[in-house]
């Protein structure tokens, strides 16, 4: 589960409502902590991570990655099985700049999924649109209104076939 809270800004030291803080690799906001998050060669291009804090915070029952920066914070879902405290424990068994690399890179993957298949599922729609193929069916007693995207015609596909694909497709 991938949240984003665009213009929200948390004060140094305050996690959003119901999260427990469990590290903070590589420290706060300060300058001091962000020269602190630039990876690299000694001379050359170097990759500064300073407009990052990366913090693993515990959210409810299960591990998060707490990612503020400057357009607000994002909080990413990483574990929430049976084990957690041995994750947990080997997540702290790491030192600093190993946890906030894996920490940074797995928030970036999960943001990067999350708004893979948001693309995916914007263009599947659009395509729909396109080709009419989106139904919708209203019941008013219960004002409840179900929409869905009809399945393409399959190249070769018997009338009957078809019909019973679409059957299937159609919410109950």
């Amino acid at each position: 589960m991938f949240q984003e809270y665009r213009g929200v800004y948390l004060v140094e030291g305050q996690l959003p409502e119901g999260c427990e803080l469990i590290a903070n690799p590589l420290g706060g906001s300060s300058d001091v902590d962000r020269e602190s998050r630039v990876f690299g060669r000694k001379s050359g291009n170097r990759v500064t991570y300073g407009a990052f804090v990366i913090s693993l915070i515990r959210r409810g029952r299960e591990l998060a990655i707490l990612t503020k920066h400057g357009g607000g914070y994002e909080i990413a879902s990483l574990y929430s099985g049976p084990d957690k405290r041995a994750v947990e424990a080997e997540l702290l068994a790491m030192d600093e700049r190993t946890l906030y690399a894996t920490l940074f890179s797995v928030s970036r993957a999960i943001r990067n999924a999350a708004e893979s298949a948001s693309n995916h599922t914007a263009a599947v729609w659009r395509k729909a649109h396109s080709e009419k193929r989106i139904r919708q069916k209203t019941y008013r007693a219960r004002g409840i209104r179900k929409i869905w995207i009809e399945p393409e015609r399959e190249e070769g596909e018997s009338d009957e076939s078809y019909a019973m694909r679409k059957r299937f497709a159609a919410p109950a």
